[in-house]
């Protein structure tokens, strides 16, 4: 993928997709095209400089700043989705951002964008959407915690790291996570025997399928109407 394919993806996806259409094509010429390897942390907790990032192609591993060392990972982000914006607003990153396989990234310098958003007072409100649906989705990742049906649970979990918890994947197209089942079912706080029964019969629905570290959504649609 090169990169006006990935301003394809991120103009049609996501937080981008629904701003005008004025500071998508300004944001998109503000940034650079970054790949990078599996296991490359792009930005990590405590930082107070940097710029935002967008995800064209491949995956981001987000681990809390606010846990254990060993704290599992806290989310997942997929093609289309937008992160990197707590310095942005005077704030220290709050997660360690990594890429479990190989990706392709859209940076924005922060200094580039203060100057878009200082030439463009009303863009802010932009940024702040992005802020906003960020909040929103770590808030809903905790109500996914409080779900005590195991299926519920695993499923909601997911439709979130996939994106497709209520609209179908880009281009209606099956999404694989890089997540063993392990991993999984520390994210959901269950036991891998639990989890495992799950996504078993999931996959007997064929709703998923199941392959060496990685899980597939095939029928968003199935997954969700069963929640």
């Amino acid at each position: 993928m090169d990169g006006l394919d990935g301003a394809r993806i991120l103009s049609r996806s996501g937080w981008l997709s629904r701003q005008p259409g004025e500071f998508q094509r300004a944001l998109l010429a503000l940034g650079d095209w970054r790949e990078v390897s599996a296991n490359t942390t792009i930005n990590r907790a405590g930082d107070d400089i940097g710029g935002v990032w967008g995800i064209a192609a491949g995956q981001i591993d987000l681990t809390s700043a606010l846990g254990a060392e060993d704290s599992p990972i806290a989310d997942i982000q997929m093609p289309g989705s937008w992160g990197g914006i707590g310095p942005l607003f005077g704030r220290q990153r709050g997660a360690n951002a990594t890429a479990p396989v190989p990706s392709l990234i859209f940076v924005v310098p922060q200094a580039r964008l203060n100057r878009l958003l200082a030439e463009h007072p009303v863009w802010w409100r932009s940024m702040g959407e992005l802020a906003a649906d960020l909040a929103f989705r770590y808030a809903g990742g905790l109500g996914d915690m409080l779900i005590g049906n195991a299926q519920k649970r695993c499923i909601a979990i997911l439709t979130r790291l996939a994106d497709c918890r209520r609209e179908d994947p880009i281009l209606g197209l099956p999404v694989s996570i890089a997540c063993s089942q392990e991993r999984f079912a520390s994210i959901a706080n269950m036991s891998g025997s639990a989890v495992g029964e799950v996504l078993r019969e999931l996959r007997r629905r064929k709703l998923i399928d199941l392959g060496y570290r990685t899980i597939t959504i095939i029928d968003a649609g199935g997954l969700r109407r069963l929640i």
